[in-house]
């Protein structure tokens, strides 16, 4: 999930902070997201955020929420 996230920043040419700012998240929330996903060894529970961010990362990138949960 996070590496589809990253391809749609680059896409769409904007940051992190850009997106917590415009879904009124924290951003420490979504680079605690990214530390786990660097860190996960596929072992265990795959790290993802919150359903509710994961809606409002679909809506902010205007796609369906399940590009996110899809591998």
């Amino acid at each position: 999930m996070y590496r589809k996230y990253c391809e749609l920043l680059k896409e769409r040419g904007v940051t992190t902070a850009d997106v917590c700012k415009a879904m009124k998240i924290k951003d420490s929330a979504m680079s605690m997201w990214k530390k786990r996903s660097e860190e996960w060894d596929g072992t265990g529970k795959k790290p993802t955020p919150s359903l509710d961010t994961v809606a409002k990362l679909a809506e902010y990138f205007d796609k369906p929420i399940e590009y996110f949960l899809e591998e």
